[in-house]
């Protein structure tokens, strides 16, 4: 754990470096001379092509110093192109910069650099299909760059028998079927670009009917992985979506309409769970698909309403039967543990509380009482394992209902709510409050509440921006710093001491931003626990953060790079640290 938690202040100091080191440079465009202005890069480049000699025997350390000059030649070509004014298009730069980290690609197997040298190009070739093509063009671009790259890899692995992490071959099946998908779903429903020039739309569909079936081809014969076929269904299912919505004309054909996108949503949700193994990757993608059936319920109830004429009084009665019908639903379907369907429950209580508002014009703090009891009557009576999930949210759109204004107290409370579940579920070793299973699952709904809520924190229309902060970042340091007392787990108290201060400091520089702290935060809850996959989700929601923070902030270049560099020193001394007690760890023969 220690050996995970050191590695990660190198990566994201590197980051900051990288980063500070770009701030640095635009800021004093007019202030240095063109020689100090390609030299700073240059030097940076040549850094890190030493330091990937120096530390050949070092794995981790290599594969950084390459990756930071693979970071720079790109900084290099837009000095360049900028003091020499060379006219060229922003595509060129980027292939231009793909091109030359080609080399570090097949010297380093670094899945960091491997994946800034396919955005690289990707970027390119969407950027030129930009002057000439339209969405679809750009995108379908994107798709089959980031596809010739998946080929390739494939290919090598097969050749060369080396072995590559699944994860990094479902990145790139998700964002080239994402590029696809969003293309065509783009052209069928008929929205305009404003370039005029545009290929006959079978071609598109063509072109798609190829791809997912190329995709299919990868997935059952030539790789076998289950994963590519599942996001081949997800797509599917959206484009033949977009095919039905752009029929649509009015409110019977509305009814049709949305009646037929929700039973192909159920087929392809049956379809995931007869033949694909479970996983935590196809629980969301499950658990998504289920969203997006409770928002179409609700709508195809309303549109069917419509269609009879039936008065306001219906709404309460499908509420009733659709909450009804969600205690039946399980035995009908076969669940083996669940006593309540969640698509129909939630459908059914958010159709309930539309009635109370619109019809009966009820008080907002009456509406959310009703609601909460009828929630609590379920989860007691019909307990389910999602409705665990749904707790935390469920009470925290109560609250936003009740406290729409500005005031800072309601709004501090609205963001500490997850934060307490979250330190409760820290300290659920000691307090034995409940079964560890549900503690999980509760805390799991309160960390998803907390991501979505550091996303919208600064919307103006949330109006989030009215809070505590010092009492906010409060907890999430005191969280912070629990965890890493017990990450140590009474090895060095001294050093532990060292990096909460050094944390301490690090959340200081973010104050205005909880979302960079609650980050920082997860992170250290994740590798406690030792989930990869959601170290890896709080780490790219984190990178997010710090880019949207920074770029926020109205204050100049030359102190944004001073605060990145800052943090950058901090989180290095912090590796520093961690470094020589790994070290001496390692020599004592210790687990770490």
């Amino acid at each position: 754990m220690l050996y995970k938690l050191k590695n990660s202040f190198l990566y994201f100091s590197i980051l900051f470096i990288i980063t500070g080191v770009s701030c640095f440079i635009a800021y004093n465009w007019n202030k240095i001379g063109n020689f100090t202005k390609m030299s700073i890069p240059m030097t940076l480049i040549i850094l890190g092509i030493i330091g990937w000699f120096i530390f050949q025997n070092k794995k981790l350390y290599r594969e950084l110093s390459l990756f930071s000059s693979s970071f720079f030649i790109g900084t290099l070509f837009a000095v360049f192109g900028q003091i020499y004014q060379t006219g060229a298009d922003p595509y060129t730069l980027f292939r231009n910069w793909g091109i030359f980290i080609l080399i570090f690609s097949f010297i380093e197997k670094f899945y960091p650099l491997w994946t800034l040298n396919i955005t690289v190009f990707t970027i390119s070739g969407m950027l030129y299909m930009r002057l000439y093509g339209n969405f679809t063009m750009i995108c379908i671009t994107g798709s089959i760059i980031i596809l010739f790259f998946f080929l390739i890899y494939i290919a090598v692995i097969k050749k060369m028998l080396i072995e590559v992490k699944d994860w990094f071959f479902y990145i790139l099946a998700f964002s080239s079927t994402a590029l696809m998908t969003a293309g065509i779903f783009w052209k069928v429903l008929g929205m305009r670009y404003y370039r005029n020039f545009d290929l006959y739309g079978p071609f598109y569909l063509l072109i798609y009917v190829v791809f997912i079936g190329l995709l299919f081809l990868l997935g059952k014969k030539v790789i076998r992985k289950q994963g590519l076929n599942i996001i081949s269904i997800v797509s599917m299912t959206f484009v033949i979506s977009s095919y039905i919505i752009r029929e649509i004309s009015g409110v019977e054909s509305g009814v049709i309409g949305i009646f037929l996108i929700i039973c192909l949503i159920i087929g392809s949700i049956r379809i995931i769970t007869k033949n694909y193994l479970s996983s935590n990757s196809v629980r969301v993608i499950l658990n998504f698909f289920k969203v997006i059936l409770v928002i179409l319920t609700i709508a195809f109830f309303s549109l069917l309403m419509s269609f009879f004429s039936l008065g306001e009084e219906a709404i309460l009665v499908a509420g009733a039967l659709l909450l009804t019908a969600s205690c039946f639903l399980p035995k009908i379907l076969k669940f083996k543990e669940e006593k309540n369907e969640i698509i129909t429950f939630v459908s059914g209580l958010t159709l309930i509380l539309v009635y109370l508002q619109e019809r009966m014009r009820l008080s907002t703090i009456t509406i959310v009482g009703i609601g909460w009891l009828i929630y609590g009557g379920f989860y007691i009576l019909r307990h389910s394992k999602i409705l665990d999930f749904l707790i935390v949210p469920a009470v925290i759109s109560g609250l936003i209902m009740i406290f729409p204004g500005t005031r800072g107290y309601s709004k501090t409370l609205i963001l500490v709510i997850p934060l307490i579940f979250i330190l409760v579920s820290c300290c659920n070793e000691k307090m034995k409050i409940a079964k560890t299973e549900r503690i999980k699952r509760i805390t799991r709904g309160a960390e998803i509440i907390a991501f979505i809520q550091a996303i919208v924190v600064r919307s103006t229309l949330f109006r989030y921006n009215y809070y505590d902060s010092y009492i906010v970042n409060g907890i999430i340091l005191a969280i912070a710093l629990g965890l890493l007392y017990k990450i140590f787990a009474g090895k060095n108290y001294f050093t532990f001491f060292i990096i909460a201060v050094l944390v301490g400091f690090l959340s200081f520089f973010c104050l205005g931003m909880y979302g960079v702290n609650l980050g920082i935060m997860l992170i250290l809850l994740y590798m406690y626990r030792d989930e990869k996959y959601m170290i890896g989700a709080a780490v790219i929601f984190l990178g997010g953060e710090i880019s949207f923070y920074y770029y926020s902030l109205h204050i100049t270049l030359l102190e944004k790079s001073y605060l990145m560099i800052k943090s950058s020193v901090l989180l290095f001394l912090g590796f520093l640290i961690l470094s020589k007690i790994t070290y001496k760890a390692m020599e004592k023969g210790e687990e770490l």
